[in-house]
């Protein structure tokens, strides 16, 4: 080692002896380095998710498929014309949990996304759909989250 090192090193022993030194005039318990923060006076205004889906448009109609709901919470064979129910909506919420068509007493669970407005569901027997009765998407048990498609179904099946 160099005298350069020599003299760095011992600069070094000395500061931290220094360091050593000091510590009794200290405070035993640092200071806090966070600030508290107040909270806003009143509630921030609701997300995306907080803003309600309108339902624009319900198409009814004929679809082939090999199976459908029953709307009592089975899957049975579809007759050789099943009836696809088309719920279109301004947006649809992100949800954690799914979207179930209530129609009366029929509950259809099982859809799919035919396009990012568009939810469909397939019944089996479209007559066995009530007129007039209350129709809406409600996620889960959540009655909160229920959008009306009985307006927009008009009276149908």
């Amino acid at each position: 080692m160099g005298r350069l090192g020599i003299a760095i090193a011992g600069v070094a022993v000395a500061s931290l002896a220094g360091c050593a030194a000091d510590a009794s005039d200290r405070p035993a318990v640092p200071a806090p380095l966070t600030r508290s923060v107040e909270a806003p006076s009143r509630p921030a205004p609701p997300g995306p998710i907080a803003r309600p889906a309108t339902v624009s448009r319900v198409d009814l109609l004929e679809v082939a498929v090999p199976m459908a709901e029953d709307g009592h919470g089975g899957v049975v064979q579809a007759p050789r014309a099943a009836l696809a129910i088309d719920v279109t909506a301004t947006r649809w919420p992100v949800r954690a949990l799914d979207p179930v068509l209530h129609v009366g007493q029929i509950r259809l669970r099982r859809y799919r996304h035919v396009s990012p407005f568009v939810l469909r569901f397939v019944i089996a027997d479209g007559a066995s759909l009530p007129r007039d009765a209350p129709a809406f998407v409600q996620y889960g048990d959540d009655v909160g989250s229920r959008i009306d498609v009985a307006q927009a179904l008009g009276g149908a099946p």
